[in-house]
C-alpha cells in the first residue's frame, strides 16, 4: 500500500535521509530493511523527534575506538 507524501521541504529531506540510511547499511554490511517504507517509517519518525537539517560534517563522528587505537 502506498504511503502518503509529504510536502516539501519535507520530501526531500525524507528521501536525503532514507538515502543516507541506505548507504549506512551498505557500509556496515548490514542486510537492508525489507521495503522502502521500513525507510520511510525511520525517517519519519527521526523528522518528527528533531530538528534535521542537510549539512554535512566537517569532521568525522569521533569514535570511542578511535581513542584506542590512539593510545
Amino acid at each position: 500500500m502506498s504511503k502518503p507524501t509529504l510536502k516539501e521541504p519535507y520530501r526531500t529531506l525524507e528521501h536525503q535521509v532514507v538515502e543516507t540510511m541506505m548507504a549506512a547499511y551498505k557500509a556496515w554490511g548490514l542486510e537492508f530493511p525489507k521495503s522502502y517504507s521500513d525507510y520511510q517509517a525511520c525517517a519519519r519518525a527521526l523528522i518528527e523527534m528533531f530538528d534535521i537539517k542537510r549539512r554535512p560534517l566537517a569532521f568525522k563522528i569521533p569514535l570511542e575506538r578511535d581513542d584506542e587505537q590512539q593510545a
